[in-house]
C-alpha cells in the first residue's frame, strides 16, 4: 500500500516533528539557560517530545513574573545507554552541592536501573516514576506537571508516559505544600546534563518538542493524543500560553539549536553540540539504530546508537533495531577505522560472531571479500578508513547489493531467506574498529563527513549518496508504505482483561470486539484455568493444564458478547477473587462446514488476524481437515472434548520443532519425535493428521483446533537459545507485544504467561503457568517487554538457562509502525 508524501520528513497525515537532537555523554552535550528573574508563583508544566515541532503562531501569555510552585514540562526522549553506572540528566538546577531540582535516568543507588527519577533539595522531595525506562528502538514521551499549591500530596507531581498518569516506584516522597521549587529561578537550567557534575550525568538519548509551561499544571492531552485508528499515543500541537520563563524548542535551526519558538524569547544555549546534532530521527519517524540490547562482548555504542568502536579481543556482530521480510532498503557505513564489515544477519545470528561467521549472517569484508558461513569468496574493491559503504537490500528479490563510495559492486548474494533481515556491523577478531551507521538520519556520520543531504524517492532521510533507485531509508514512514499491515489496532483482534469477582452473574468488559477463545485464570487461587470458545458453544470449558475431556457448567461462562462475555456465579466468578481473561476474535460466533480435507470440519475464521477454530472427529487413519485461513498456519494446537484420562493430551505444532514432532500443553515434558501425530506441515487450506492412536486423530473423538498463522506486526512464534544471564536475549517480534507464552522444549519446563495488563510496565513481574494450576507468580524480575520485541531479564531454567532453546507465542498490543505512518512507543 502507498500513501502520499507530505513534504519532506513530515508525517503521512496529522501532526509531524522533523527534527531532535543527539547528546553524547563523551562529549557533554547539553543546553543551558538562566533566565533574568525568579518568581514566586504556584503552578507550572513542563511538556516536551523528543522531538521538534512545525513553526506556527500560538496565543503567549506573559505574566508579571515566573511560577515556582507550578509549571509543566513536556518531551519526548529516545534513549541511547541504558543500564550504565551514572546518572543521565534530563532537567537540572543546581546552584550548589546541596541546592538543587533534577529529573535524571537513574542507574545507581536504586534497585531498579534506568528509573526516571525527580530530586529536589527544596522540599525534600525524592520521587521515582512506576517501571524502568530502557527501550531504544523508540520514543517515549514524559510530562512533569507541578503544583504544591494542592492539598493533596500526589496532586502536587503528576506524571504522565506516552498519555497515561502513572504512579510512583520506589522513591514516593512528595513535597510540602506551597514549596517554592528552584525551577524558575535565575539560577543556570540545564536540559540534557549537568552543568555542575558533567561528568557524572552526562547524557545519551536523543531529545525533541520540548515544552516549559510556566504557571500551569497540565496533563498530557495538552501536548499529545491516541491516535484513533491504532490506540497509540502520539504527539499534536500545543496551542495554549506559556508564561514567562516558558519556553519551546523544537530545534528546527540546525545553526541555532537552542533557539525558543514559544515567542518569549528564552533562547537556549548549546554546548558541545554541532549542527551535525540535528537529527531526523523524531517520534513522527522513528529510524533504525543499532541495537545495544543484544549481547556483545567488547562492543562500545556512542552517538545514539550510530556509533561502534569495538577493542582487539573479540568479534561481535552488532544489528540494527528493525527488521525487514519484504522491500527495497539502503543505508550507509562510515569506516572509521579497522577491520570492518557491514553486512546483514538474522534474528538467530550468534552475536558475539563476526557478521557472515555463521550461516545467519552476510557481509563485504575490508579486504573485498564477501563472508557467509565463515567462508570467504572474492567479491569487490577493498576499502579503507573513511570509506563509505552503501548496502541496498531487495528483500523482494532476496539479494543484496554493496556499494564503495558510491561504485556498485555487483549483487553480493542471493536467495536470502523469507525471515526478518537486520543491517549489522562487526569486524573479525584481532584488530580493533569503529564502524557509523547513518539509515538516513545524519550524513555526516557525527561529523566525520560534510553533509550531503540526498533523501530516497519519498523524501524521507539524508544520506551521503543518493541511494539507489526505488531504495528506502529504514524509518517508520517508509516502513508504513512497503509492509503489509492488515492489523493496525490489535486490540480489534487479541486483548486481555482483569476482574474481580463477585459471586453472583455479571458481564466482564472493555474488549473491543466480541470474544470467541477466551482463556481465563485465577490469579490468586490454585485453580485450573478454564477455556471456552463460541464454536463449542458457551458452559463448555476445557483446562489447559489438565487431559480431561470437556465440561459443561451453566454457572460458569454464559455468554459471548458484543464487547466481552457473561459469567455466572462458579469458580470463574468467586466473589473477591482476581481473574485475567485473554480473549481472540475468530469469526465471531459464525461458523461453517469445511470440505477442504479428507474429514469434514466446521470452522470459523479471521483471516485478517490468522485466527481459526475448527471442530472435526478423528477417524484412526492418516488424514487432514480444513483450518479456513487462507494461509498456511503456524501454529496448531489440538485437544480432544470427548477422550480424557491420560491421553490425549493437548497437542500443539510449532515452526520451530516442525512436523513429525509434538510438544504438549498440559506437561512441561519435552518434545516428542512422532510422525504418526503429525507427519506434514499444515498447507494453506489443510492440517494433516497421523494415525497414532493417542493423538489429534483419535477414531471417534470429538476434538478442537486452534489454528494461528503469522502476521505481519501483530503475531509471532519462534525461538530463541538461553544465555543463563540476567543481560538475556533480545527477542524480535517487529511489534510490542501483550501476551507471551514461552517455554523450554529440549528440558521439562512449565509454560510461562505474561501479558501488559498485568504487568503494566517494566519489568514484566507478573506469571502464570499455562500448565499448572498455580497462582500467580510476583515480584521477580521476569523480562522487558519492548516497542518491537521482548529481553529475557531471569536466569531461570523456564526461561534463560544458558544453551537451552525456548519457543514462544506472542500477540501484539501495536504494530512498530503503522499502515498510516503512526510509530508505535517505547515502554
Amino acid at each position: 500500500m502507498t500513501f502520499p508524501i507530505l513534504g519532506g520528513n513530515s508525517a503521512v497525515g496529522g501532526y509531524a516533528i522533523d527534527n531532535s537532537i543527539r547528546l553524547d555523554d563523551a562529549s557533554n552535550s547539553h543546553l543551558s539557560k538562566t533566565f533574568a528573574s525568579s518568581g514566586n508563583k504556584k503552578t507550572f508544566t513542563f511538556s516536551c517530545w523528543s522531538k521538534g515541532q512545525a513553526d506556527t503562531p500560538r496565543l503567549v501569555r506573559t505574566p508579571s513574573e515566573s511560577n515556582r510552585k507550578t509549571f509543566t514540562l513536556s518531551c519526548w526522549v529516545k534513549r541511547s545507554a541504558v543500564s550504565v553506572s551514572y546518572e543521565q540528566s534530563l532537567y537540572e538546577v543546581r546552584p550548589s552541592a546541596g541546592t538543587y531540582f533534577g529529573v535524571s535516568f537513574r542507574n545507581t543507588g536504586s534497585p531498579a536501573p534506568d528509573e526516571l527519577f525527580i530530586f529536589s533539595s527544596a522540599g525534600s522531595f525524592n520521587i521515582s516514576l512506576q517501571g524502568v525506562f530502557r527501550d531504544v528502538s523508540a520514543w517515549y514521551h514524559i510530562v512533569l506537571a507541578f503544583d504544591t499549591t494542592q492539598a493533596t500530596s500526589s496532586n502536587r507531581i503528576k506524571m504522565y508516559v506516552n498519555g497515561n498518569q502513572v504512579s510512583t516506584g520506589y522513591y514516593n516522597t512528595y513535597p510540602a505544600q506551597n514549596t517554592d521549587l528552584i525551577w524558575n529561578t535565575n539560577n543556570q537550567h540545564t536540559i540534557g546534563g549537568s552543568g555542575f557534575v558533567p561528568n557524572d550525568e552526562s547524557s545519551n538519548f536523543y531529545l525533541s518538542e520540548i515544552h516549559h509551561i510556566d504557571g500551569q499544571q497540565l496533563d498530557a492531552s495538552s501536548f499529545g493524543e491516541f491516535d484513533s485508528d491504532s490506540g497509540i499515543w502520539k504527539p499534536k500541537q500545543y496551542s495554549g500560553s506559556y508564561g514567562t520563563n516558558g519556553f519551546y524548542l523544537d530545534f528546527e535551526n540546525s545553526g541555532s539549536l537552542g533557539a525558543d519558538q514559544s515567542g518569549n524569547g528564552n533562547n537556549f544555549t548549546p554546548t558541545n553540540l554541532a549542527s551535525t546534532d540535528q537529527m531526523l530521527d523524531t517520534p513522527t519517524n522513528n529510524f533504525c539504530v543499532m541495537n545495544p540490547l543484544l549481547l556483545y562482548d567488547t562492543a562500545q555504542f556512542s552517538q545514539g546508537n550510530l556509533r561502534i568502536t569495538q577493542s582487539s579481543t573479540n568479534a561481535d556482530g552488532i544489528r540494527g533495531t528493525i527488521g525487514v521480510k519484504t522491500g527495497k532498503w539502503y543505508w550507509e557505513i562510515y569506516n572509521g577505522g579497522g577491520n570492518a564489515s557491514p553486512g546483514i544477519a538474522t534474528g538467530d545470528a550468534n552475536s558475539r560472531e563476526y557478521i557472515g561467521g555463521d550461516s545467519y549472517g552476510w557481509s563485504y569484508f575490508r579486504d573485498g571479500n564477501k563472508y557467509f558461513n565463515s567462508s570467504g569468496t572474492s567479491y569487490g574493491a577493498s576499502f579503507t578508513s573513511g570509506d563509505v559503504i552503501g548496502i541496498a537490500l531487495d528483500m523482494d528479490n532476496n539479494q543484496i547489493t554493496f556499494y564503495k563510495n558510491n561504485a556498485g559492486q555487483g549483487v553480493a548474494f542471493t536467495s536470502l531467506p523469507d525471515v526478518d533481515i537486520f543491517p549489522g556491523i562487526s569486524t573479525s577478531n584481532g584488530i580493533s574498529v569503529t564502524n557509523i551507521a547513518n539509515f538516513g538520519q545524519d550524513s555526516s556520520f557525527a561529523g566525520s563527513k560534510t553533509r550531503q543531504n540526498n533523501t530516497d524517492v519519498n523524501g524521507y532521510g539524508d544520506f551521503y549518496y543518493t541511494p539507489p533507485s526505488g531504495f528506502l531509508a529504514l524509518c517508520t514512514q517508509n516502513l508504513a508504505t512497503e509492509l503489509t499491515l492488515d492489523v493496525d489496532k490489535s486490540t480489534d483482534y487479541f486483548n486481555s482483561v482483569l476482574w474481580t469477582g463477585t459471586g453472583s452473574q455479571r458481564d466482564v468488559t472493555g474488549l473491543d470486539f466480541q470474544p470467541d477463545w477466551v482463556w481465563i485464570k485465577s490469579r490468586g487461587a490454585n485453580r485450573s484455568h478454564k477455556l471456552y470458545d463460541s464454536s463449542r458453544g458457551v458452559y463448555k470449558a476445557l483446562e489447559s493444564d489438565t487431559t480431561d475431556s470437556e465440561t459443561s457448567s451453566t454457572s460458569q461462562l454464559q455468554s459471548f458478547n458484543s464487547d466481552g462475555f457473561g459469567l455466572g456465579s462458579g469458580i470463574v466468578n468467586n466473589s473477591g477473587e482476581q481473574y485475567v481473561g485473554w480473549c481472540w476474535k475468530a469469526g465471531g460466533g459464525s461458523t461453517s462446514t469445511n470440505n477442504d480435507g479428507g474429514i469434514t470440519s466446521t470452522v470459523q475464521a479471521n483471516t485478517t488476524s490468522g485466527f481459526s477454530i475448527a471442530l472435526y472427529t478423528g477417524i484412526g487413519t492418516a488424514t487432514s481437515f480444513g483450518h479456513g485461513l487462507g494461509v498456511a498456519p503456524k501454529v496448531v494446537i489440538v485437544k480432544s472434548r470427548s477422550n480424557g484420562g491420560s491421553f490425549p493430551r493437548w497437542y500443539i505444532q510449532h515452526p520451530t520443532t516442525g512436523p513429525g514432532k509434538v510438544f504438549f500443553l498440559d506437561i512441561g515434558g519435552n518434545v516428542i519425535t512422532n510422525s504418526n501425530y503429525w507427519g506434514t506441515a499444515p498447507d494453506s487450506s489443510k492440517v494433516y493428521i497421523g494415525n497414532d492412536i493417542y493423538g489429534p486423530n483419535v477414531n471417534g473423538s470429538s476434538n478442537v483446533a486452534y489454528c494461528f498463522a503469522e502476521v505481519e506486526g501483530f503475531s509471532k512464534f519462534g525461538s530463541y537459545i538461553g544465555n543463563g544471564s540476567s543481560n538475556g536475549p533480545f527477542i524480535y517480534t517487529g511489534f510490542r507485544p501483550a501476551f507471551i507464552l514461552l517455554r523450554s522444549i529440549t528440558t521439562t519446563q512449565d509454560y510461562n504467561m505474561f501479558d501488559t495488563v498485568r504487568s503494566t510496565f517494566n519489568v514484566v513481574s507478573n506469571q502464570l503457568r499455562a500448565n499448572q494450576n498455580f497462582s500467580e507468580d510476583t515480584g521477580a524480575t521476569f523480562l522487558d517487554i519492548l516497542s518491537n520485541g521482548f529481553k529475557c531479564r531471569n536466569t531461570a531454567l523456564d526461561k534463560n538457562q544458558n544453551g537451552v532453546q525456548y519457543v514462544y507465542f506472542a500477540f501484539a498490543e501495536n504494530p512498530f509502525a503503522t499502515s498510516t505512518g503512526v510509530a508505535g512507543t517505547a515502554r
